[in-house]
């Protein structure tokens, strides 16, 4: 079994952050006071330039301290490479024509982290257990992106029974959207965990991933996640 080295522990950790900081997207700038700023960096989680760039730290050290370390650097294939390349160049194009630059500049910063993040996980994961423990971190981190919006609903169905939960992201919609394509990938940890005690915390997270996905009462993450139910079945 491959053993994690560090470049992995800060990629294994950079993709259990990203559910729980990638909810937002930047839609305008305001200035902020210094608590405000501490605040919707880390506790709200609603500041996602500071989020995407927190869990883009890990990610491009990961990268870096890999490619320092090796001589030889597994990366996609020519054609994958090529295509998200020239996809890199024309959003770099769309950004010198935008008006809005500080925003334009952001995201193409958000979509260079993308690229680094696909590399990385080429590069350090390979084709054995890491694989595995890369879905698991992402599992984890959904879970509690979950656990959120089960405490966000308790607080709030008082005020409004039907509440729709945000967890900490843009709408309910883009949550619902995360718990449908994980949910399948807890179901099928479950399913080929070999011990009782992992099988069940699986399970347990899968469960409250489930209560999530209903309580966005998102219509299209519901079906979203029967089909990759099925799928998983088939």
């Amino acid at each position: 079994m491959k053993a994690a080295t560090l470049p992995t522990i800060l990629l294994l950790i950079g993709l259990a952050l990203a559910p729980w900081f990638g909810g937002h997207v930047l839609f305008d700038a305001e200035p902020m006071s210094g608590s405000d700023f501490w605040f919707s960096a880390f506790v709200s989680r609603t500041n996602p330039a500071v989020n995407h760039a927190l869990i883009a730290t890990f990610i491009l050290l990961a990268v870096a301290i890999a490619a320092f370390r090796r001589n030889v650097l597994q990366i996609p294939g020519p054609l994958i490479a090529g295509l998200l390349f020239l996809l890199w160049i024309w959003i770099g194009i769309s950004v010198m024509g935008s008006r809005f630059k500080h925003e334009s500049i952001l995201e193409l910063a958000r979509y260079t982290s993308y690229l680094f993040t696909l590399f990385a996980c080429v590069l350090l994961l390979g084709r054995g257990t890491l694989a595995r423990s890369a879905l698991i971190a992402i599992f984890v981190g959904t879970t509690l992106v979950a656990l959120s919006g089960l405490n966000e609903f308790m607080r709030s169905m008082r005020i409004a029974p039907d509440w729709r939960i945000f967890a900490g992201w843009q709408n309910p919609n883009a949550v619902a959207g995360l718990f449908a394509v994980v949910l399948p990938v807890g179901v099928a940890l479950a399913l080929s965990s070999k011990q009782g005690a992992e099988r069940l915390l699986f399970v347990l997270g899968s469960s409250l991933i489930c209560v999530g996905l209903w309580l966005t009462a998102s219509k299209g993450g519901l079906l979203a996640a029967a089909v990759g139910l099925l799928a998983l079945a088939a």
